[in-house]
């Protein structure tokens, strides 16, 4: 499966695993084995607590990993514009409540809700992917659906 993100993401991605595995494992290893030094392992709350916080490392190491193969960059995409896509910000109004939000479509790795950035696969992008400027739509959210009015469509700018 391909992972489309920006380059600035990957890069923080990177960071984070280059965290995990030189500091983070090595930390909670010795935690782990520090723990396991008191004794009886079988009634050690401080082994237990250090096993487990290995293996959620580990798993979200595992899961970074898979983020970073097959990766696109969104600003190599040849996103033209005119039709909502990943990479595009896009202007919506709320038909009903006469209200406009902007929304940037991006990878899932690049979400951002407080600032408006979108995964393409967000119930919001998907009920607009494929849109034009001046196309009405539904949008499937969990508390109900929204008319909206797609009002304007650019390409993202990373600056």
């Amino acid at each position: 499966m391909q992972n489309f993100m920006t380059r600035d993401t990957h890069q923080r991605l990177i960071e984070q695993l280059k965290k995990i595995k030189e500091f983070e494992i090595p930390r909670i290893s010795k935690e782990k084995l520090e723990a396991a030094r008191q004794g009886d392992l079988s009634e050690n709350a401080e082994y237990d607590a250090a096993k487990e916080k290995l293996e959620m490392l580990m798993h979200r190491y595992s899961q970074l990993e898979g983020r970073m193969s097959n990766v696109s960059f969104i600003e190599d995409l040849n996103i033209p514009g005119t039709v909502v896509s990943i990479g595009t910000t896009v202007i919506i109004k709320e038909i009903a409540a006469e209200t406009e939000k902007t929304y940037t479509i991006l990878g899932v790795e690049d979400s951002d809700v407080d600032n408006n950035i979108i995964s393409f696969q967000s119930p919001i992008a998907k009920g607009i992917i494929g849109k034009k400027i001046g196309d009405k739509c539904e949008i499937t959210l969990p508390e109900g659906s929204k008319a909206v009015l797609i009002q304007d469509i650019k390409v993202y700018n990373p600056s």
